[in-house]
């Protein structure tokens, strides 16, 4: 049974010279690759940031634009605006509205009415 024993792993010095060597260079490329790692991070971030800016001023850009059509819309139709204080192309994109609601409305109805259609068949 002794010999069994004396074969057992024997238990390694963390203090030792050989060791503190291995640390030293393990951390001195570590670092190197962590270094190599936040770069390429950070460039991700910023392609990143840069698509997302992209995107958020595109949204403004549509948003500020339909918002200034339904703005023009509600003074229109209360009646403080009148056609002729319109200029052309703010006539032209008001018609390109009434008809896009128009459209999303008749798809909103027959929508609708498919539902009920469906509902009175459920009931007979």
């Amino acid at each position: 049974m002794k010999n069994i024993e004396e074969k057992s792993l024997v238990p390694i010095n963390e203090g030792s010279i050989i060791n503190k060597i291995r640390r030293f260079f393990r951390n001195l490329f570590k670092s190197k690759n962590e270094i190599i790692q936040s770069q390429l991070s950070n460039i991700n971030y910023d392609v990143k940031d840069t698509k997302k800016n992209a995107f958020t001023e595109s949204l403004r850009n549509i948003e500020d634009e339909e918002t200034r059509l339904l703005h023009l819309q509600r003074q229109y139709d209360t009646g403080n605006m009148k056609a002729d204080d319109l200029l052309d192309n703010q006539v032209k994109e008001l018609i390109k509205l009434y008809k896009k609601q128009i459209s999303e409305l008749r798809k909103s109805n027959e929508a609708k009415k498919l539902k009920l259609l469906q509902y009175k068949k459920s009931l007979q």
